[in-house]
C-alpha cells in the first residue's frame, strides 16, 4: 500500500503590505468581527450575556473540569518555562 507524503508546502495567502502584512486577512478580519460582535452583545445586553456566558462556563467546568484544569496548568507552566529558557539562536 502506497502512503502519500505529508503536505508540507501549503499556500496560505498573506498580505504583503499594509497593516496586515504577514498575516492572513481572512483569519484576522473574521476573528475581529467575532470578538467585536461578542463585545457589542455584552455591552448592549449585559444581563443576557452574563447569563449565557455564565451557563457556558458552568457547562465547560462541569463537563471538562479536570481536563480543563490540567490543560490550563500545563500552559501556565509552559509559559513560565519559555520565559525562563535562555535565548537560542538558530
Amino acid at each position: 500500500m502506497l502512503i502519500n507524503a505529508p503536505i508540507t508546502n501549503l499556500f496560505i495567502r498573506v498580505s504583503q503590505s499594509g497593516f496586515y502584512r504577514g498575516f492572513s486577512k481572512d483569519v484576522t478580519i473574521t476573528a475581529k468581527i467575532l470578538v467585536g460582535t461578542l463585545i457589542l452583545w455584552a455591552i448592549a445586553f449585559p444581563d443576557n450575556a452574563a447569563s449565557v456566558l455564565g451557563q457556558l462556563n458552568n457547562l465547560i467546568l462541569a463537563s471538562f473540569n479536570y481536563w480543563y484544569i490540567y490543560t490550563m496548568a500545563f500552559f501556565v507552566i509552559l509559559c513560565f518555562a519559555l520565559a525562563l529558557w535562555p535565548k537560542v539562536d538558530i
